[in-house]
């Protein structure tokens, strides 16, 4: 059920329902619309659209998605200015409604253009937040498939500074270019220069990685050899020494690890978050959709007592928990990590915590808005 954002062509997503923001007349258009008949191939598409005939604003239709994907989706969105101040109505009927179109034909993975952002005069951000909206409700209430739905965004990221997150985001000093930063380990490392969407391309609905992958910053510097004592120190404009960094060395599943990532001996991150999730008299399902992780993730951290989660994973438990900031350090270090000052997503999700903000799905918005790592979803 994850939701993603990514900064691409839709029309280069491999999944099984692509999202046409269509016209009324069902015809051939420009933009988003123009590029995914010429994807389909335009004879075949128009047929099965004349075949249909009409759609209204804010309803949506289906038709064969021929050589581009299985299925594709066609929903009008409102034309911003023209319908009487309805726009936004509108426009979240055009998200719902294809939603449960997909969901009534068994589709499981689906991908939607930012509708009416274009000729149509809707701001990006106003779509993309009721694209949000409808989309974390539907996920939340109505997915009985864990339906994986993805978000393309045609250009590069252009930062939020309209959010009171976002504006905080962008008060903070840029990353330094040699960056020591991070809390390491050796069996992982996730770090902010990780692109959202990163050139990755969905896969359909049926793989999902244990954990986030790992991928050394492009561009660390090489650690230097310690000097030895009574040398000459190192000349002026020399890269700087690497600072200390706490380092866990042991193999992950073993019992000693565990005890030391933990708060109390013996409790893995598994234990411990089944445990919170008992103290809160919550449902499984209720806390990892709201983590934005899929049902098949979840049950290899219920059945796993060594299961060790990426970062992202379990930044998104502690939001989705409503953890205080107290709680969620525990939660941290039960799997081996911490809240890193010198990460942005760490601090944005530091933030969240300390503001009362708990929604993974808009804070995944804006992160994917400074191209930063998303939480829960792969």
């Amino acid at each position: 059920m994850p939701l993603h954002f990514v900064y691409q062509d839709i029309t280069s997503l491999r999944v099984e329902a692509i999202v046409n923001a269509a016209n009324t007349g069902l015809a051939q258009g420009g933009g988003v619309c123009g590029a995914i008949f010429e994807a389909a191939g335009p004879e075949e598409l128009t047929r099965a659209c004349r075949a249909i005939g009409r759609c209204e604003t804010g309803k949506a239709v289906i038709t064969p998605g021929f050589r581009l994907c299985k299925w594709i989706i066609h929903t009008p969105g409102p034309v911003f200015g023209s319908c009487h101040g309805k726009e936004m109505e509108l426009l979240q009927s055009c998200y719902r409604e294809s939603l449960r179109l997909a969901a009534a034909h068994g589709i499981h993975s689906i991908a939607f253009p930012l509708i009416s952002a274009g000729i149509f005069g809707c701001p990006p951000v106003m779509s993309a937040e009721a694209a949000v909206r409808e989309i974390r409700r539907f996920l939340l209430e109505e997915d009985k498939e864990d339906m994986e739905v993805w978000v393309a965004i045609l250009g590069k990221p252009r930062r939020d500074r309209v959010s009171p997150l976002g504006r905080y985001l962008s008060e903070l000093p840029e990353p330094d270019p040699s960056p020591y930063d991070v809390y390491i380990r050796y069996s992982r490392r996730e770090t902010d220069a990780m692109p959202c969407g990163g050139g990755a391309m969905p896969c359909g609905a049926g793989a999902m990685p244990e954990a986030e992958a790992d991928e050394p910053r492009p561009n660390a510097a090489p650690k230097a050899p310690p000097r030895r004592a009574g040398s000459a120190p190192a000349p002026a404009g020399a890269a700087p020494s690497m600072p200390k960094v706490h380092i866990f060395a042991e193999e992950d599943s073993s019992a000693l690890s565990r005890m030391l990532r933990s708060d109390k001996p013996g409790e893995s991150f598994s234990h411990m978050l089944l445990r919170l999730i008992d103290e809160r008299n919550e449902k499984d399902s209720d806390v990892y959709k709201r983590a934005n992780i899929d049902r098949r993730h979840f049950s290899r951290i219920r059945s796993r007592e060594d299961y060790q989660p990426g970062k992202g994973t379990v930044m998104a438990f502690c939001l989705a928990l409503r953890l205080d900031q107290a709680a969620a350090d525990q939660l941290m270090r039960s799997a081996g990590y911490s809240f890193s000052d010198a990460s942005r997503r760490d601090r944005a999700v530091c933030w969240c915590i300390s503001h009362g903000e708990w929604d993974v799905f808009s804070l995944n918005m804006t992160l994917s808005s400074f191209g930063l790592p998303m939480l829960g979803a792969v």
